[in-house]
């Protein structure tokens, strides 16, 4: 059997929180071991009984965490701060007690003796709460072996001392449950009664209690006026209160089911045909969205339209030849026929002298404009009077440079090689007036360049010549020409 202590000691700090449990673990201790070794044993020195517990937790706890917090630190990082250091608090009691229950010698000992030492701890641990200000509830925990009726009367006489002082005394069993519930209930409306009276007996419950103000109506007349309470409350009441069979919901079915139950929302589903709740439904078909081509009125629309086809039908809208064509139309269609001819019997030719598959051609090939112009002239195109084009002129100037080329003599192997090419700085240009805008072009970029002609990019610079922390200082003993 156990003791709880259930206090509302919220206002202490973390200091005083670990000296008060740590009394009560200490004097616990010295207490069980006085019982079975007798007054005159000697502490083990794993046990360490004879130190106090709250200077080797409180030192610990300091050591172990953080010690740092700030008020302008959000609530529930100072939470987390505090929190940290009471489960670690609690992980090092539990250590430390674990450690002295597996040192202590383990004994046989008769239920009446293990009574007798509880009785023994308990005279011992009373007096350092029962003066205290703060709630107490004595709670009895395996009352499903032994009650407190069945004790001797020299320990039934405690907890007659502890219900004539004003301490309630509730038996539980963890095992069965019993008087669980009624130590939770106690407790809370006990704590919540001490935080009234608290409040109530400080300075500032009378700034409170003078912004109340309690209105209570006067009777104007003799005439009964019930309160009004809606009839679906009233059915609601009524049908909680009759053991009427309640549907089963989706919760209640996972319950009863376990790992076989699987969730199935369609079977809500409100269709004409019940037998469609379970069809499979393509949301995409073909790449398109079926919800864009639903309409609902379909059927409607392709009743009025079958109507209308058979109406054009019956008025032999259908049964009419088409418009005959005029001249240049037809002419159109052959000449686009006689390129389409064409255009394939190429690819033919391209395919039969095409054997070894594409390949890049060390020269273009050139086209003479004889050829092109009946090529054109073949396909319908007027080719007359073409000397002004672009191709015709092109040609003439090609011609004139190659037989002037021809004409002139070179005078070395390297001026021959050179003279079949354009220079540099003309390559690509179409005429001399290009070739005055590139080289104004290139002379603006340049611009900026030479503003900056005496360093580059590449150039070494040294941005200081005479670094202050490498030549300023104190001048020491010794002559002043050097430092």
């Amino acid at each position: 059997m156990h003791i709880l202590l259930l206090l509302g000691d919220k206002s202490l700090c973390f200091r005083c929180f670990i000296l008060k449990h740590a009394q009560f673990i200490h004097c616990r201790a010295v207490a069980w071991a006085t019982s079975l070794n007798g007054p005159n044993c000697s502490a083990r020195s794993s046990t360490k009984i004879q130190l106090k517990l709250y200077h080797l937790t409180l030192s610990k706890t300091q050591r172990k965490t953080p010690t740092v917090i700030h008020k302008h630190y959000q609530i529930h990082r100072i939470r987390q701060f505090y929190m940290r250091k009471v489960k670690y608090t609690q992980q090092n009691y539990h250590d430390r007690l674990t450690q002295i229950l597996t040192d202590f010698p383990k004994l046989d000992l008769h239920p009446c003796v293990q009574w007798d030492l509880f009785m023994d701890s308990c005279t011992c641990c009373s007096p350092i709460y029962l003066p205290a200000v703060f709630p107490l509830i004595i709670v009895a925990n395996k009352c499903d072996v032994k009650r407190i009726a069945e004790l001797p009367e020299e320990s039934q006489k405690i907890f007659e001392n502890f219900e004539a002082e004003g301490f309630s005394v509730i038996e539980t069993s963890t095992l069965t449950e019993e008087g669980v519930i009624q130590v939770k209930t106690e407790a809370c409306d006990r704590l919540l009664a001490h935080r009234v009276d608290t409040k109530m007996k400080g300075n500032k419950v009378n700034e409170v209690l003078n912004r109340l103000h309690l209105a209570m109506p006067a009777k104007r007349d003799d005439k009964e006026r019930l309160p009004f309470i809606p009839e679906g409350a009233i059915a609601r009441k009524k049908r909680m209160e009759v053991d009427t069979p309640r549907r089963k919901t989706e919760r209640d079915l996972e319950l009863e089911m376990g790992d076989d139950y699987i969730l199935d929302l369609q079977k809500y589903w409100d269709l004409m045909n019940a037998s469609e709740k379970y069809d499979k439904i393509p949301e995409i078909w073909q790449g398109h969205n079926i919800l864009d081509y639903i309409d609902p009125d379909i059927m409607k629309k392709l009743e009025e339209l079958e109507k209308e086809e058979e109406l054009r039908e019956a008025a032999g809208e259908y049964d009419s030849e088409p418009e005959s064509e005029d001249e240049e139309m037809m002419e159109i269609r052959q000449l686009a026929k006689q390129i389409r001819e064409k255009k394939k019997l190429k690819i033919l030719q391209s395919k039969e002298k095409d054997t070894r598959g594409p390949r890049m051609p060390r020269t273009a090939k050139k086209v003479q404009r004889k050829v092109l112009e009946k090529e054109m002239s073949d396909l319908g195109l007027d080719m007359t009077n073409k000397d002004d084009a672009h191709y015709a002129r092109r040609s003439r100037s090609v011609t004139r440079k190659r037989k002037r080329d021809e004409s002139e003599t070179p005078t070395s192997v390297a001026r021959s090689r050179s003279s079949s090419r354009p220079p540099r700085d003309v390559s690509g240009l179409r005429d001399e007036k290009m070739v005055k805008k590139v080289k104004t072009m290139a002379k603006k970029a340049q611009t900026k360049m030479n503003r900056m002609g005496r360093k580059g990019e590449a150039d070494r610079h040294i941005f200081d010549t005479k670094p202050k922390h490498l030549l300023a200082g104190k001048r020491k003993m010794g002559k002043t020409q050097r430092r």
